[in-house]
């Protein structure tokens, strides 16, 4: 990672149930505001929640979902 990438963490709740989770940034300077984006890989079993079926059961999803993140922070003057 370099100077404008960041690992951090959080505490995330899903359903009830709380983990913390890594998430990697870019964090970028654009005049005074500062811009992070970034994701993590969670696990929906992590969280006790049984993935998503439809019609039945006969059409599932996969356990794994991406959070993206993206937020732009300005200077309150």
């Amino acid at each position: 990672m370099g100077g404008n990438d960041w690992k951090v963490s959080g505490r995330l709740q899903l359903a009830g149930n709380t983990q913390t989770v890594s998430f990697l940034l870019k964090i970028l300077t654009e005049g005074e505001s500062i811009s992070l984006s970034g994701s993590a890989d969670v696990k929906l079993t992590d969280f006790k929640v049984d993935p998503p079926t439809a019609v039945f059961g006969t059409i599932k999803t996969g356990d794994e979902m991406t959070i993206n993140i993206k937020m732009k922070l300005n200077p309150i003057n």
